[in-house]
């Protein structure tokens, strides 16, 4: 008879069979409901990062009476080249009803993770216009793989040891992302446009804009510390990018399915790109990823061109996504996003004033998170501090996220089902974990 596995038994497992790089927090889990986790013992927490991937909360009826009919019929899996189901086209028609046009008349792909559809991403708008050039940002985060990851271009994406700047394929350009509170260049006030100012230079004498396919964008910086750009910026993007025909690619894989209180975050901007892509609080527990483009785009891009996984438009992914979809719709959890997200910026600014802490609260809707520094002055990155406040407040029933290049933010990233009573007993937690630390 197997051993019990126990929270140190299962920890020393992961340790000993899985690579030290693939970094956890020991938590183990024993089962989810709603916005909160329980470990073995028995002790629960309230999930603050879950909408990362899970848009409708842990174990939501809905998805799983769909999931589980779907797998009573026998069909969980089968390979595209040789067959298809509906599935496919139902997700796309569920996805196409929250777009606009051109989107909406738009054509789909489909990948398994976040790094495969930006790949994909790019491949689509490089055959379709037969460019080389990607311009993506610095700070940005697109993914694992070597092509996202050449588009990541920083010491926190690409590695410290030397080697894995071998790893940076060509084809790529970089620029800033404008961001007013540590700005790239002297006035912070003016972060849109000197970006703006740097890539129209950039275009006009250092590469042509014939050889760009594509400019690719997250509309707010995630590993790169939840940074939102100033107004104007993306309507001033979106305006070169028009008037040099290159097409716009929006990485919304983190920031899509309403957590920012759209349902896509450009819209607040006014701004729809030219390809969209989607994953993670897609398809909630399943790996699936999708991307629409301009039919114009994707009409271009030949069959003999196409590299695919063998688990694209996986069956079960998109019943999960088209269910996520509609429950979103439904239950009208971007207008939920967007109220208790407002509650949350006003109740993480009302403790920062309170405790005196020096930093900077940022975000859209429920993606909300607080830069922590050592003083306003010299913005000197606080993160020892972060790291002890996040741990106390794991101690003592509460999972934040750390994200940022100096791991000195805390970022809230909760599911969209997410109340203001819940924020409440959130905030009342991290103000003693603060106090205690």
């Amino acid at each position: 008879m197997a051993a019990k596995v126990t929270r140190s038994s299962a920890s020393e497992l992961d340790r000993s069979n899985i690579a030290r790089a693939f970094a956890t927090s020991g938590l183990v889990l024993k089962r989810a409901q709603g916005v909160y986790v329980e470990d073995e013992k028995g002790k629960k927490y309230l999930d603050m990062t879950a909408g990362g991937t899970t848009a409708v909360g842990y174990s939501h009826p809905r998805l799983t009476k769909a999931l589980v009919s779907q797998v009573s019929r026998g069909i969980d899996h089968i390979d595209r080249q040789t067959m298809i189901t509906e599935k496919a086209s139902e997700l796309t028609d569920e996805l196409k009803t929250f777009v606009p046009n051109p989107l909406a008349k738009g054509k789909a792909v489909f990948g398994h993770s976040g790094s495969d559809i930006i790949e994909k991403a790019i491949r689509l708008v490089r055959f379709s216009t037969s460019r080389p050039v990607i311009v993506s940002y610095y700070s940005a985060h697109h993914g694992a793989n070597a092509t996202a990851l050449s588009a990541s271009p920083t010491l926190k994406e690409m590695g410290t040891n030397a080697l894995s700047r071998f790893f940076n394929l060509p084809g790529f350009m970089h620029m800033p992302f404008p961001d007013s509170y540590r700005p790239w260049f002297a006035d912070g006030s003016k972060a849109g446009d000197d970006c703006l100012a740097f890539l129209e230079r950039l275009l006009s004498s250092v590469v042509s804009p014939r050889l760009v396919a594509g400019v690719l964008v997250e509309p707010i910086l995630s590993l790169g510390g939840n940074v939102v750009p100033p107004d104007g910026y993306f309507q001033g993007l979106a305006k070169i990018c028009r008037e040099n025909d290159i097409p716009l690619i929006g990485d919304e894989v983190l920031t899509g399915i309403g957590k920012t209180g759209r349902m896509f975050a450009l819209e607040h901007w006014g701004v729809w790109p030219d390809v969209l892509c989607a994953g993670k609080a897609l398809s909630g527990p399943l790996p699936l990823t999708m991307l629409l483009a301009r039919e114009d785009l994707a009409d271009k891009w030949e069959p003999r061109d196409y590299v695919g996984i063998s688990k694209d438009a996986y069956i079960l992914g998109c019943v999960a996504a088209v269910e996520i979809l509609r429950i979103v719709r439904d239950e009208r959890l971007v207008d939920n996003a967007s109220r208790v997200g407002s509650h949350l910026e006003g109740r993480l600014k009302d403790m920062v004033d309170d405790l005196g802490l020096d930093g900077d609260v940022r975000g859209k809707g429920l993606m909300m998170a607080l830069e922590l520094v050592e003083s306003e002055k010299t913005k000197a990155p606080d993160s020892l501090r972060a790291r002890s406040v996040v741990r106390e407040a794991r101690r003592r029933g509460l999972v934040v996220g750390l994200t940022g290049t100096w791991e000195n933010v805390i970022r809230f990233l909760p599911s969209l089902t997410i109340s203001e009573r819940n924020v409440d007993d959130a905030i009342d937690i991290l103000v003693r974990s603060f106090e205690a630390s």
